[in-house]
């Protein structure tokens, strides 16, 4: 495996690179604001009570895209699981650590996470995709299988309040 050079940090980026910029750059700025219209609520908590029932105490599990940690990274830090949280905006994950959130935190891409194969009993990634671009859903969902532990069963439950626009996706 070899390592790519660093970019010039004085170079434009590519052109696959500036809608992750621009989402970056947005997460930053509202991130305050994001966070107070972020309540857990309804299927939301069905979700994590799930989680939280298939899972044993201490088990480890990433958030995918946890922005300030709160209401999900908190809320399975707080019943024993031993979290990781990944966010692409190092403003969101300065917020969670000021918060007090108890998670170990990353900086990262979800097209690329920076761990080890099987790493992780259970990965949750609430609001986070939607923000990807839509050509790098493969390379996210292949990534989420890779760092987690493969047993006998799994889900991935996509929840939109609008029907989708465009093609409907294919299986990976």
């Amino acid at each position: 495996m070899s390592l790519a050079a660093p970019r010039d940090p004085h170079e434009a980026p590519s052109v696959d690179e500036q809608p992750k910029a621009r989402v970056r750059e947005g997460y930053d700025r509202i991130a305050t604001a994001y966070l107070a219209a972020r309540p857990l609520a309804g299927a939301d908590v069905a979700l994590l009570a799930d989680v939280r029932r298939a899972l044993p105490p201490g088990a480890p599990v990433l958030d995918a895209g946890c922005g300030a940690g709160v209401p999900v990274t908190r809320n399975l830090a707080a019943t024993g699981f031993r979290l990781t949280a990944l966010d692409f905006s190092p403003v969101q994950l300065d917020l969670a650590r000021s918060l007090g959130v108890e998670a170990s935190f990353v900086q990262g891409d979800l097209a690329a996470l920076p761990f080890a194969d099987h790493s992780f009993a259970a990965v949750v990634s609430y609001y986070a995709v939607i923000h990807v671009p839509r050509a790098e859903h493969a390379a996210v969902f292949g990534e989420v299988y890779r760092v987690l532990r493969h047993t006998r069963s799994g889900t991935v439950v996509p929840r939109r309040r609008r029907p989708p626009r465009g093609p409907r996706p294919r299986e990976l």
